[in-house]
Order: C-alpha cells, then sequence, then structure tokens
C-alpha cells in the first residue's frame, strides 16, 4: 500500500510547509535572499519511500516558490555572476525553462555555473543528465550535480498501457508505504504489487497481460494502472479495493453493497464474466483502426478467493501471475505451476508421486465452482459455516493433509453434501446454482461446462434471486394491507396481487420461474437486458422498502398516508411489469400473457373474481376485454390519470364561452381555421383551436357513467397535453405553438386545445398548400432551394424528437399539420422554412401501453400512417411517427404531395406495398432532388419504422444516428 498523488493530477502532499524563513540562533545574522530560497527549497522536499535516504520535490512545487520575480531578485546576486545587461533575459529563460537547473546550482551553492549551463543550452528540458555531458562546465562538481538531480525530477505515474524500465537512481515519489493490512484506504492511496521474482515469462510478463485485458475494459478484471521495473523489479500499480474474497468470508457482518444475497450472487455473476473475457479474450479494433479483431484464449491458473477483490458490490478477478494469453491455434493447456492446491482441479498434480499435471480452461471452471459453493455457504451459514465446511474438507492423503474440494482425485463426500444441501434450500436463486456446481466441480474435466454456460446460468440466478426479494418485499405490502380496514383496501389487494401475478407470469415466461407451480426452470440465453432488468427490479425493492418503512413511523390511524403510500407502491409494480413485459421477445410475450391469465383466474371464489373484474384496470392485457375486464381497466386508467394538481388543471381551464370562430372560413387546404380569445373585456387576440372530439367507442356508450368515467379520463389527459405544451415556449426545438389551454364544449361533442398565435399581424399557411405548386399562375408558389429543405427537414425530425423525449406521442404528422405564419395571405414567396410549426395534437396521448386510446378514425391523414396502424391491429407507438415523418421528408425533398400523388395513382393498392414504393422512390426519384445523405436519412427513416424486429430503443438510437443526425449534417 502506498500513497501517491492521483495519476495526471496534483494534489496536495502528504508533508506541506509554509516558506518563511526562519532566521538563524546566531545574533546578528542576516539571511540573505539566496538563503532563503535554499530553505524554501528544502522545506517542500519529501522523504521518498521507494528509495532509501532520498528526497524529492513533487512535481509543480517549484513553480509555487520560486516566482518569476523571485528569479530575477536572486539574479541579481553577484553569486550568480550575471551581468546586469544579461539578468533581464536570464531570468525569463529561468523561469521559463530552468527552474530545476537554477535550484540544483543554488543547492549545491555553485550558482555561478548558471550563465554556461544556459550557453551549452542545459535546461530543464535537458535533464537528466550524465556526468561526461556537464563535466566540462562544472569539474569535479559534476558527480554532485547529477546525483542530486534526482530529488528534482521524480518519476511521474502515468496510466499508460506501457512497462517502463526507471534508472536505479530515478526517484519514484511515494510519500507512505506500508504492507496492506485489510484496512479500507481512502483516496489518494494506491496499491503496488513488487514482483521480487518475476514469474515465467519474464519481468514485464503480468503487467503486459493485464494491459492487454485492461483494454477490454471490463469491471471485473482488476485494472492496471500502470507498471515499471527499477533495479530489475517489477512494480504494478492498482487502485485498492475493500478487502479480498477471503476476509469478505471471514467478515461475521456483510458489507452494505453487498448486503442481501441478490448482491451477492450479481458479484458472483460478474466475476464468472471476467472470467469469460479471460478464457475468450476478444478486441475489437477501433473505428479508424486498420487492424483486425485480435481473438485469444487465456487462462488464470491460480483461483482461490484470495485473488479476487471485493470492490463495493462487485468481485474483481485479480491476480494474473500464472495467467496466460494465447493464440487460438495454441493449446490452452500448460503445466500446474504448484499454485494454492486447496483450490485446483485434480488433475493438477498427481496425489502420489506430486507429479504436476497439464491444466487449461476447464481446471479454471473447477477453481471458481470451488469459490461459487463456498460463498453459498457464506450466503446460508455465515462465517462459521464457512469454518465448518472447511473443517468437513479435511483430508489426510498419501503425501499431506488437504482442504481440498476433492479427496486425491476422488469425489469428496464434505462437497457433496454440500451441494444437496443447497439443492434444498428455500432460495430458488441458490438451490438453482446446485446443479451447475455438480458439473462445475466434477472430476472429468470433459463434464465441466465452458464459462459460457457457467455465465449464463449465473446470471440468470442473479435475476432469480433479485426477483425473489421484490416479491418478498411486495408479500409484506400484501399482509400489510389485509390488516387494514380502509374503504379501497379490496382494490389495493386486488391490483398488489395482480401486479404480483404479472412479474412471476413474466419470470415463468423466460424459464425464471421461483415458484414450481409456474414451470419447470431451464436453461437458457444470455438475457442481453440483464442489467437494466436487474436496475428495475432494484429500484423497485429500493421503492417498495422505503414504502414500508414510511408506513411503520406514520400513525396508525393515518388511513390516507397508508392508501398513498400503499397506491404509489402498485404504481412501482405496473412501471415495472410494463418494462419488463416490454423486454420480452414477442414469443415470451405471449407466453406471458397466457400465463398471467392463469395464475389471475386460478381461484374458484366468486367474490375474488369479481373484485378482479373491478381491480385490473389497464393492467391486464388488452386480450382480455370483456365488459367486466374494460370497466374496471377504465377505473385504473381513470386512477392513473389523476397525475395532474388541481392548480395546474385550474390553470388550462378555458372558459369555453371565451373562444369563438371567426366567421369568415378559411380555405382547410390552405390554412386551419382562425378563431378568436377574448382574454379580457377590452381585448382579444387571434388563437389556433384543434378539436377534441368524442371516440367512437366513448361516443357510444351506454352506461352513463362508464361515459363519464371515460370522458373524464380523456379531459384529464387533454389537461396534461395542454399543460405539457404551454412549456414549450422555452424550447425552440419544439416548433409547436404555446398552448393556452382547453376548453370543454359538451353539448358539441369536443375539448378545444387553444394555442396562441405568436405573430397576431401574420397568416398561416400549411406545408400541403405550398407542396402543391404550380408554375404560372395566380397562385404560383415557388419552391425552396435545396438548402431550405434541408433546414425545414432538420427542423422538423428534431422536433419529433423532442415530442418523443417529453413522453407524448404526435400520431398524426403529416403536412396538413405542419404549417408557417407569412405576412401574405394569398401569395408564399420567401417562406421561412427554417421556422414551421407542428400543429394537429388533438389525437396525441401519452407513451404509455396502458393510456385509453380510440385508434385511427376519418379526420386523420390515414395515408401518412403506418400500415400495421390503419389495420388496427397495432397500438400507435414512437416508429409509427417515425414513418409518417419519413413520408414527410420524402414529400420535402420531392416537393410534391407524392403520398396524394401515389394513392390517385394506385386507389386499390394495401398500405404495405404503397409503403414499398415509398422506399424505393428514395433510390430512384428522390437523389435527382436532393443529396444522397439525405435519400439515406430519410429511406432509413422509413426502413427502421416498418422493421418489426428490433427492440423500440434500437429504434430511437438509430432515428437519431441514421437520421436526425445524417440529416443535421446538412445544414450550414
Amino acid at each position: 500500500m502506498l500513497r501517491y498523488p492521483p495519476l495526471n493530477r496534483r494534489v496536495p502532499h502528504l508533508f506541506r510547509y509554509p516558506w518563511k524563513p526562519r532566521s538563524p540562533s546566531t545574533p546578528g545574522y542576516a539571511m540573505s535572499f539566496l538563503d532563503e530560497l535554499k530553505q524554501r527549497i528544502r522545506r517542500v522536499k519529501q522523504e521518498s519511500q521507494s528509495l532509501p535516504h532520498q528526497w524529492f520535490i513533487a512535481t509543480g512545487d517549484l513553480d509555487s516558490i520560486l516566482t518569476s520575480d523571485d528569479i530575477a531578485q536572486a539574479l541579481t546576486d553577484p553569486a550568480f555572476n550575471v551581468s546586469l545587461p544579461l539578468q533581464d533575459s536570464a531570468s525569463k529563460i529561468i523561469a521559463n525553462s530552468g527552474r530545476v537547473v537554477f535550484s540544483l546550482l543554488l543547492e549545491l551553492n555553485i550558482p555561478a555555473f548558471l550563465g554556461a549551463f544556459i550557453q551549452e543550452n542545459i535546461l530543464d528540458n535537458a535533464l537528466p543528465v550524465d556526468k561526461t555531458r556537464v563535466e566540462t562546465i562544472l569539474g569535479d562538481d559534476s558527480q554532485s550535480f547529477t546525483s542530486a538531480q534526482w530529488s528534482f525530477l521524480p518519476y511521474t505515474l502515468e496510466s499508460y498501457p506501457y512497462h517502463r524500465r526507471l534508472r536505479p537512481n530515478e526517484i519514484v515519489p511515494y510519500t507512505y508505504m506500508k504492507n496492506i493490512g485489510g484496512e479500507k484506504l481512502k483516496d489518494g492511496y494506491f496499491v503496488c504489487k513488487k514482483l521480487e521474482t518475476a514469474g515465467p515469462g519474464g519481468e514485464a510478463a503480468e503487467s503486459e497481460l493485464l494491459f492487454y485485458l485492461r483494454a477490454l475494459k471490463h469491471e471485473n478484471i482488476v485494472e492496471l494502472l500502470t507498471s515499471y521495473s527499477q533495479n530489475n523489479v517489477p512494480h504494478l500499480i492498482f487502485r485498492p479495493a475493500d478487502s479480498d474474497l477471503r476476509q469478505l468470508l471471514q467478515q461475521n457482518r456483510r458489507p452494505y453493497d453487498l448486503r442481501e444475497d441478490h448482491h451477492v450472487i450479481a458479484a458472483l455473476h460478474g466475476l464468472c464474466s471476467g472470467l469469460r473475457h479471460l478464457h475468450q479474450y476478444h478486441l475489437a479494433p477501433t473505428a479508424h483502426s486498420k487492424t483486425e479483431a485480435l481473438s485469444m484464449h487465456g487462462c488464470h491458473h491460480d483461483l482461490k478467493p484470495n485473488n479476487v477483490l471485493v470492490q463495493g458490490s462487485r468481485f474483481i478477478l485479480a491476480d494474473f501471475g500464472l495467467s496466460r494469453l494465447k493464440d487460438l491455434a495454441e493449446d490452452s493447456k500448460t503445466p500446474w505451476q504448484n499454485a494454492a492446491f486447496d483450490y485446483g482441479a485434480p488433475e493438477c498434480r498427481d496425489p502420489t508421486t506430486f507429479k504436476v499435471g497439464r491444466i487449461g480452461r476447464a481446471s479454471d471452471i473447477w477453481s471458481l465452482g470451488c469459490i461459487i459453493l463456498e460463498v453459498s455457504v457464506y450466503m446460508r451459514s455465515g462465517v462459521d459455516g464457512v469454518e465448518g465446511f472447511r473443517q468437513s474438507r479435511q483430508f489426510q492423503g498419501e503425501m499431506a493433509q488437504t482442504f481440498a474440494f476433492h479427496n486425491d482425485r476422488s469425489a469428496s463426500p464434505a462437497v457433496d453434501n454440500c451441494i444437496e444441501e443447497l439443492s434444498n434450500c428455500e432460495s430458488i436463486a441458490l438451490s438453482s446454482m446446485a446443479a451447475l456446481l455438480r458439473r462445475m466441480i466434477s472430476l472429468e474435466t470433459h463434464n465441466r461446462p465452458t464459462i459460457d454456460i457457467v455465465t449464463t446460468h449465473m446470471q440468470r440466478s442473479a435475476i432469480r434471486a433479485v426477483l425473489e426479494k421484490v416479491l418478498q418485499v411486495a408479500e409484506m405490502h400484501i399482509d400489510g394491507a389485509r390488516g387494514r380496514d380502509v374503504e379501497s383496501n379490496t382494490i389495493l389487494l386486488t391490483q398488489l396481487h395482480l401486479e404480483v401475478h404479472r412479474l412471476r407470469s413474466w419470470a415463468g415466461a423466460l424459464g425464471l420461474a421461483v415458484e414450481g407451480h409456474l414451470g419447470p426452470q431451464r436453461d437458457g440465453p444470455v438475457i442481453s437486458s440483464f442489467q437494466e432488468v436487474t436496475d428495475l427490479l432494484r429500484h423497485t425493492i429500493s421503492g417498495l422498502e422505503q414504502h414500508i418503512a414510511s408506513d411503520k413511523e406514520a400513525q396508525e390511524n393515518s388511513a390516507d398516508f397508508w392508501l398513498g403510500n400503499q397506491n404509489s407502491s402498485v404504481s412501482l409494480l405496473h412501471q415495472l411489469n410494463n418494462r419488463l413485459h416490454y423486454l420480452l421477445s414477442s414469443a415470451e410475450k405471449l407466453s406471458a400473457d397466457r400465463l398471467f391469465t392463469a395464475l389471475a383466474t386460478s381461484t374458484q371464489n366468486p367474490e375474488t373474481l369479481l373484485n378482479i373484474s373491478r381491480g385490473v384496470g389497464t393492467r391486464a392485457p388488452p386480450q382480455y376485454g370483456d365488459v367486466g375486464v374494460v370497466a374496471a381497466m377504465r377505473y385504473i386508467a381513470l386512477l392513473e390519470s389523476n397525475d395532474i394538481d388541481s392548480a395546474t388543471a385550474a390553470s388550462v381551464r378555458i372558459d369555453p364561452v371565451l373562444v369563438s370562430e371567426d366567421p369568415h372560413k378559411d380555405d382547410p387546404i390552405t390554412r386551419p381555421q382562425t378563431y378568436w380569445y377574448y382574454n379580457s373585456l377590452e381585448s382579444s387576440q387571434k388563437v389556433h383551436v384543434e378539436r377534441i372530439r368524442y371516440g367512437k367507442s366513448w361516443a357510444k356508450q351506454v352506461d352513463p357513467e362508464e361515459s363519464k368515467k371515460v370522458g373524464e379520463g380523456i379531459y384529464k389527459r387533454a389537461q396534461r397535453l395542454a399543460a405539457m405544451l404551454r412549456t414549450t415556449q422555452a424550447l425552440e426545438s419544439f416548433r409547436s405553438f404555446r398552448c393556452i389551454g382547453v376548453y370543454h364544449r359538451a353539448e358539441e361533442r369536443h375539448l378545444g386545445l387553444t394555442f396562441e398565435i405568436p405573430k397576431q399581424d401574420e397568416h398561416l399557411v400549411r406545408l400541403y398548400k405550398l407542396l402543391r405548386w404550380r408554375k404560372g399562375g395566380a397562385e404560383s408558389i415557388p419552391p425552396p432551394d435545396v438548402d431550405d429543405k434541408y433546414c425545414l427537414a432538420n427542423v422538423l425530425s428534431s422536433s419529433l424528437h423532442r415530442i418523443h423525449l417529453s413522453g407524448w406521442l404526435h400520431k398524426d404528422l403529416n403536412p396538413m399539420n405542419v404549417v408557417f405564419s407569412h405576412p401574405n395571405k394569398v401569395a408564399w414567396k420567401d417562406v421561412d422554412y427554417s421556422e414551421p410549426y407542428i400543429v394537429g395534437f388533438d389525437h396525441s396521448r401519452e407513451h404509455n401501453p396502458e393510456e385509453y386510446t380510440e385508434g385511427p378514425d376519418e379526420s386523420m391523414a390515414l395515408g401518412y400512417h403506418h400500415p400495421a396502424y390503419r389495420t388496427g391491429s397495432r397500438r400507435f407507438q414512437k416508429s409509427f411517427d417515425i414513418y409518417s415523418l419519413g413520408l414527410l421528408l420524402l414529400s420535402i425533398g420531392l416537393w410534391s404531395p407524392i403520398v396524394e400523388d401515389l394513392r390517385e395513382r394506385y386507389p386499390e393498392a394495401p398500405s404495405e406495398e404503397l409503403a414499398k414504393k415509398y422506399v424505393g422512390l428514395c433510390d430512384t426519384k428522390l437523389p435527382k432532388s436532393t443529396s444522397r445523405r439525405y435519400c439515406d436519412a430519410v429511406k432509413a427513416c422509413l426502413e427502421l419504422a416498418l422493421n418489426d424486429s428490433i427492440e423500440e430503443t434500437d429504434t430511437m438510437s438509430a432515428f437519431r444516428t441514421k437520421v436526425i443526425d445524417e440529416i443535421a449534417k446538412l445544414n450550414p
């Protein structure tokens, strides 16, 4: 353990003193300025722990104690022998590049040679110098100079992947050094591994391998910060860890970051992942590299708890002194290097002759299995269990007593019993590991699984473990709800049960069942979204536990507080299930839905079924849409819509009498209808109104109570939309009018979103009108140049991205819903295409799969809608907006209403066939009007939206990089 300033960054050192000069005790002594400078230099020197009796000045300290003024004053002293005409120039030279030489000559009491050093250009950048170079200047003092220079030239540790070789006298500026004692170190400390005896491969072999592994940037492989050799002794520098695994297994109290079993199992999975990257080393080339990917195979050869570091919630693979990376064509096996035998595989050595065997990656699997088994004992039985298990493994072999996991190449009864106990453990996550461990700790190497299989299995065990914890905490909420006499208790209990069923059905669909009746556990593929899944589950645990703690702190009669907490818990589980369900494949979603139905309806109690029909709400899959479930879905949707506070609701509510339609009817193809908003008795303003008409299902609703509930839910959505669009004034890239509020005209069966029109003295014109330009004639509208097209496309694509980021879907993007403001009402030359406005939010809703939706209707420009949405087979999603944008960009590039034109030409063509034609136009017709980059961006926009095989997150990422970023590059 050593103390060193963080790499590439100066920090205060351990020993730093003020440099006020102290007068010698001799009465009447007057200290000269040069003496004062010498004292300053001495006081900033620190004793180095790397070499005995050596002192150094930290990099940068000379700059702080020798200012330019100090140097200028010192050079006036006759001792430096610098003539008056040269003093100013010499001062600048020393201040810029000679402080070390200046200090050395001053400290050695030979300042008169400074001029010669300047003349010979032996300044700081020339150091260190050999004795021969300065001997002609200093004579007998040259040896003192070359020896003293090292105290001013401490080695700077830099985090580069090269092993450095230091000179014998070079000082490494360690200010503190001691053997590691297990204590947790503070910032500024590093760990130095000194290899007094180099391993196989030479003094730099381990550092070279670690630098190779460092390039993988794997959080479960120890990171070598830097390395160097001095006097043929390698030194490896690492960040300190909290402890190693051996020390952890001796702690009665677990560290906070490993307090739960699911934390420990996740750490074991990370350890497996780290070993996997060693066994199957693969480094992809960088984007600009001309070299091919580097692939090798490796083996650790010395896996044991001492060589696994513990840092926070991670287990980190360390100590690669015996490890090797080999070409893929080479045999991975090598002779055993007499590593620790207790965790070694049976093939390490012959038990009778002690002849060394050949070991490979299968031997690592054995050792890893031993570690996992021992950690599982620690999770179940603590420190005493680990020690008891160790003693039970004690075996007197032919040559020596061992504590290995085999008895001289025979099965160990203690290990077999331990695995059997693990298989009967109550925890499914732990018991599911037993079968894997039997294979890993198999006497026959060919029976052991590969590291891929081990890592995948441990990944699934890690998810099972955290899933068990979520279900455990959720059951605590259910138990708490049963004990409360609250009016809404039945609904809450139903909702909690349903969310727990959804979570179990998700697990069952993945073969992660944590209960036997949900189906058998099975091996499955790697869960690519593992980190997201575990983060979601842990976030839910944290939230649920906070709610339980809040319940305990609240007063017994605080029913409202308890009810709010329970609602929040239901919401947490609901959000978790929605996201987990989204991450499933299509087949897994169907499986989960079927399992959810079975779980939710398995009861024979009519009252329970009635409660489910009342309490299911939007949490039920959409295919269970009978009357009772639909009623419950709407009820829960109404509950979930109560997320707008009363003050905000009041602020966006408009009295319908204040909004009136302009008596002059505008041509709807040219511009939206004008309305007037009378914000006071004396004044009014021109506004844009978008009517949200009652949907077909809502309008035909027979049950007045249900109609009221749905209507109020839609009204609340309109209020949320109005509140969201009210904030867009501060976001220039959003490109929507600022929403004043929303009114409700029940007699006309519609709601009205009311927007400000920024330029009251100008007129709106739709993009659709501009696209229908004709050469000549009174209404001739000149098309924009290509740069204006790019600018418009950039603004619209960025604006849609903003809408999606805000959590909303537009649902009706087309040229009719893009408008511009222009001074002239009938002639539209010089339109500012950089300032379009997106309108048509009357069909918008939150991007939430549970939000009430009507599907497409006749008021929409259906030609711009995704084929899957037009059929009504799928709910609207972000990719459908992207498809509409793609058609909009195609129309802009061609400057023609191409969608309407093609539909007129092919009136009977299905939407899917037309979609293919639109994509084809990007390669045939569009290149004649725009650049290749623009064509590729439009094509990518359409193909992304039409590709059902990629996840939405990947679609959005590709939309940003392949569409938005590419179009942005076309703008000056």
